[in-house]
């Protein structure tokens, strides 16, 4: 495992490089994590792929100083610093949160992109709680009272766990951010710096239906978060051409007992 940092504009970008193949697959990590949760796969796809894995801005070694926007310049950019140009096609793993950048990825750049895999993608359909907190300009307002004053929320949140409205995973889940104060900033920072970073339904079809781009999404079962229906939902939706795939497992997929099945997914 290899580290790198690069300079873009004002940040510092840092990011991983596993494996030594002669394909290459860039993925993008879940929310909380860094790139460097890929690398339990180094040993399942080394051969076959060199493996690029960016930390997110407000995440691991990366140190973002371009305000609370990441947008598609900045992802294209920086991919195409790290790659030398971009010039061969790519491979795109995408877990949790990164499949959500994945997805937008394909739609900026459809003509580089081999394949796409997703482990329990978040932006497969449109979370009202989300798009409240960073698209809408009140709703941010709002998020941002609440991160700096989050009594009434976990007050909901208790009372919406205590009558069956949220599951108790969900709940835990919640929770986890909103005890610390640093953790609910981290959280309003990165989740408002990646706000562009979404899925245009709409390209994204057109898109698949001039580029036979293969997609496949693997879900655990036993997941409450990422639900393996809006797989479903999303591959009727969007294109017949995708592939769903569920195993016996919850949302942490980059698990050693996982890799197999998730390696068994990329083309040799």
């Amino acid at each position: 495992m290899e580290t790198h940092i690069i300079q873009y504009k004002k940040s510092f970008i840092h990011y991983y490089r596993f494996g030594t193949g002669a394909k290459l697959l860039i993925a993008f990590h879940g929310y909380g994590i860094t790139g460097e949760s890929f690398h339990v796969l180094e040993e399942h796809l080394e051969s076959d792929y060199t493996i690029i894995a960016i930390d997110f801005p407000f995440h691991g070694y990366t140190v973002w100083d371009e305000g609370l926007l990441f947008d598609d310049v900045d992802l294209m950019n920086i991919i195409e610093t790290i790659t030398g140009g971009l010039n061969q096609p790519v491979s795109l793993l995408g877990y949790s949160m990164g499949g959500r950048v994945a997805l937008h990825l394909t739609e900026l750049m459809p003509d580089k992109i081999e394949q796409v895999v997703l482990l329990a993608p978040d932006g497969l359909h449109t979370n009202f709680w989300y798009w409240l907190a960073t698209q809408s300009t009140m709703g941010n307002k709002l998020f941002y009272f609440t991160m700096k004053h989050p009594g009434w929320f976990i007050s909901l949140l208790n009372v919406s766990y205590k009558l069956g409205i949220v599951n108790k995973v969900a709940y835990n889940f919640s929770s986890s951010f909103l005890r610390e104060e640093e953790e609910r900033l981290l959280l309003y920072n990165r989740w408002t710096t990646m706000r562009k970073m979404r899925v245009h339904k709409h390209v994204l079809k057109h898109v698949l239906k001039q580029k036979a781009i293969p997609i496949k999404l693997l879900f655990g079962k036993n997941d409450k978060i990422i639900l393996t229906k809006d797989g479903y939902h999303f591959k009727k939706k969007m294109d017949k051409r995708i592939e769903v795939i569920e195993i016996d497992a919850d949302h942490h997929l980059l698990r050693e007992r996982y890799l197999k099945d998730i390696a068994s997914l990329f083309y040799r």
